[in-house]
């Protein structure tokens, strides 16, 4: 009888036989263990997909502010045009100009003052926008580029001081 059974056929029925006899050990000893593991592992999986949702969430919603944003400041920039006859250059120069001195305030991790002083010298450059409701639309695209680099937006008193000479 013994020589019907092969090597393989034995060793597959000893490590089934092990399988079971760990399963059964490990079930009843150590149930409680088991059911905590399982229940971590799945509320981990579980705030895995909660943290997901509301990270697209949050970035859903300040894409749809940043696009009312830049509507905004797209209809106030027109407007201004129209009324002054500044072209579309010379304000987009200006923008440019902005976009990078925050860019570069947050790669180079510019304290608040110094970032301010940028645009400051800045807006020196932007003689017609003084008084001009293209100051609310410079505003607003500072503001903007703020958010985007995930730099504080700044406050009135700041605004204030950056259009002061």
């Amino acid at each position: 009888m013994f020589s019907s059974v092969s090597w393989l056929e034995f060793i597959e029925f000893i490590l089934a036989v092990l399988f079971f006899y760990y399963a059964t050990v490990l079930l009843l000893f150590y149930r409680l263990e088991l059911f905590r593991v399982i229940t971590k592992f799945t509320s981990l999986k579980k705030d895995e997909l909660l943290l997901e949702n509301n990270a697209e969430t949050i970035v859903t919603a300040k894409n749809k502010e940043l696009n009312n944003s830049y509507s905004l400041t797209s209809r106030l920039t027109q407007e201004v045009q129209d009324k002054t006859g500044i072209s579309d250059i010379d304000l987009s120069n200006i923008y440019m100009d902005l976009e990078e001195a925050i860019v570069l305030a947050k790669e180079e991790k510019y304290v608040r003052k110094e970032l301010l002083s940028s645009l400051q010298f800045i807006i020196r450059k932007c003689t017609y926008c003084r008084g001009t409701d293209l100051s609310k639309t410079v505003n607003l695209q500072i503001q903007s580029h703020l958010a985007i680099n995930s730099i504080d937006v700044l406050n009135s008193d700041e605004l204030s001081q950056i259009w002061s000479n």
